[in-house]
């Protein structure tokens, strides 16, 4: 817990460091941030269960990678909700990371699929220091609908379900607990 009560603190100072640089955030680094904080949590979690059942090193690194998975799939798909679901189906605001200019996913993904031009408004619009209007939020919902980001980010979560899928099957028990976590992960996923 001590372990990752550091990496999700270190996590928490890289996003930070990541917005307020107002630099363009990869692919990769949002993984990176997501892994540090999200998916540790819910790895460091799951992985406390296999320990406290006495489960072999091998269940507990396979509990381990379910969790980290886990916790990405729920990342990524939160992250889609705000741009792609409506403020009753969510509990929360849509457009709450557009709003703080938050790079996610969606906008990552947008940004790799669109003309230098576009890029360069958004990225204008993402690193202002003025607020945000709900019409730039309503223009690049319309362009990522256009360039298929929600597809994209499905695909995303496809295969980190996949993965987590894996390592669930690769442990050798079968009963209802095993079960409530493959429909944990499709929760996650379709939420």
């Amino acid at each position: 817990l001590s372990k990752a009560s550091s990496i999700i603190a270190k996590g928490e100072v890289s996003q930070l460091s990541a917005f307020n640089s107002k630099e363009y955030i990869t692919k990769e680094c949002y993984y990176r941030i997501i892994q540090s904080k999200t998916a540790e949590l819910f790895a460091s979690a799951s992985k406390i269960g296999s320990i406290i059942s006495g489960s072999s090193l091998q269940i507990q690194n396979l509990m381990f990678d379910y969790g980290k998975y886990l916790g990405l799939i729920f990342q990524v798909k939160d992250d889609a909700l705000d741009y792609f679901s409506t403020s009753n189906k969510m509990g929360k605001n849509t457009g709450d990371d557009f709003f703080e200019g938050k790079l996610t996913l969606p906008v990552i993904l947008l940004y790799e699929n669109i003309s230098d031009d576009e890029k360069e408004e958004i990225h204008k619009i993402f690193t202002r220091d003025s607020e945000r209007t709900n019409s730039e939020l309503d223009n690049i919902i319309n362009l990522m609908k256009s360039k298929d980001i929600e597809e994209k980010l499905n695909i995303e979560i496809s295969i980190l379900l996949e993965k987590a899928k894996n390592c669930l099957s690769m442990i050798p028990i079968t009963n209802k607990y095993k079960d409530y976590l493959f429909e944990l992960l499709d929760f996650a996923s379709l939420r």
